[in-house]
């Protein structure tokens, strides 16, 4: 494989979903549980989904 032809590199987990990833941080800062965050995680195990990593 030549340089022109290497596989683009793959992002890492912590380089995409920023917003949702934002997001699910602020919820579990102010209400300091999973549950009450159930929405945000989901949201971002979805996000991280579409992006190819097993979440």
């Amino acid at each position: 494989m030549t340089g022109a032809e290497q596989a683009p590199k793959k992002k890492g987990a912590c380089c995409v979903c920023k917003d949702m990833r934002s997001i699910r941080d602020e919820c579990m800062i102010t209400k300091g549980d999973e549950k009450a965050c159930s929405k945000e995680i989901e949201a971002l195990k979805a996000c991280l989904r579409s992006e190819g990593f097993d979440a």
